[in-house]
């Protein structure tokens, strides 16, 4: 419609190979048939090193760097995933094989067990439970496979979940009864970004391996974003330990570590976006399976790879002409643009 037609001030060709001159004459025949400009060709980028999409890329994640696999970790496919993303800088580790498994007959013998978070605590428990895999993570931890929950999945492993509000799903439920924890939703989200420091020592890391994070002062940066709470159960016969401790003016304990120290649960989301700690984490799963893990190269972090996007953004379209259509001045260059080649 003409006041639709109206709203479109320019084009952008997006994911082009090869020399962009190659279209000017398809420029001018846009501008001459709708007398609206083309103000940019984007070339096509490699974004592994950016957030993938929560869900839609379960397949493409999975076979990430491409090289043979010497560790095995299996990620449970949960039906209402969250911060998908978050595994990405894992898949990206050169010998690491990310599985995203979907019943218990795909389980096989990881070298770890993730589950991930999730938007419906109760319902991917009882999913977890029809597909077998949940009898399966507990089998798979009595044999001495590693299992880690993050958020979701870390309510998951208690002993017991409880939505009396039905915030997410009403009801409750037995959890895994892998740490001696209860959880109970309440109305208010809880949402923070987390700045803490590994402590102890079990399957997964030694705190004294994470010893050089991607922050100045601590080992661990993440965020949090829940609604349930977590609680220890007095006298449980599950003994733990606090898996971090947050710095936040004082030292606050997040998640659990087994007695035994395999099974690890955080409300801390973006762990393994943490060079230092993934790090630790390779090395220690491949210490216990025996095995040597190739070398990790460069990678970019996400701030980085935005920056990335964003200069070549910038150097392939007219900023000026982007700028003018806002109502705002160009603002000049600046000097101190990251650079990230």
């Amino acid at each position: 419609h003409p006041e639709e037609r109206a709203l479109i001030k320019a084009f952008v060709i997006n994911k082009f190979r090869g020399d962009p001159s190659l279209l000017d004459s398809g420029y001018v025949m846009l501008e001459e048939r709708t007398g609206v400009p083309t103000i940019g060709t984007l070339p096509w980028w490699d974004l592994s090193h950016l957030p993938a999409e929560d869900a839609l890329e379960w397949d493409a994640l999975g076979r990430a760097n491409g090289s043979p696999p010497v560790l095995d970790i299996a990620v449970m496919r949960l039906p209402r995933v969250a911060n998908l993303d978050e595994f990405q800088p894992l898949a990206a580790e050169p010998g690491v094989r990310v599985r995203f498994v979907a019943s218990a007959n795909d389980l096989g013998t990881p070298d770890l067990i993730i589950i991930p978070g999730t938007k419906s605590t109760l319902g991917d428990l009882a999913w977890l439970r029809e597909r077998g895999l949940a009898r399966a993570i507990v089998d798979g931890r009595t044999r001495g496979t590693p299992v880690l929950g993050i958020c979701g999945g870390f309510q998951m492993l208690g002993e017991r979940i409880v939505d009396e509000l039905g915030v997410e799903q009403q009801g409750e439920s037995a959890g895994l009864e892998l740490l001696p924890v209860v959880t109970e939703f309440e109305r208010e989200k809880i949402t923070r970004r987390v700045i803490a420091k590994a402590v102890g020592n079990h399957a997964l890391w030694n705190s004294d391996d994470v010893v050089s994070g991607d922050t100045p002062d601590a080992a661990l940066t993440g965020y949090e974003i829940h609604m349930g709470r977590s609680t220890m159960v007095p006298g449980s016969h599950l003994g733990a330990a606090p898996f971090s401790m947050r710095i936040d003016g004082q030292d606050v304990a997040d998640g659990l570590t087994s007695a035994d120290g395999l099974v690890v649960g955080t409300y801390m989301h973006g762990l393994l976006e943490n060079s230092a700690l993934r790090t630790a984490l390779i090395r220690q799963l491949a210490a216990r399976k025996g095995v040597t893990v190739p070398e990790a190269g460069t990678r970019l972090t996400i701030d980085q790879a935005f920056d990335v996007l964003a200069a070549s953004v910038v150097a392939n379209m007219d900023m000026a002409a982007v700028y003018k259509m806002l109502g705002l001045s160009t603002p000049a260059p600046s000097a101190n643009a990251p650079s990230h080649e």
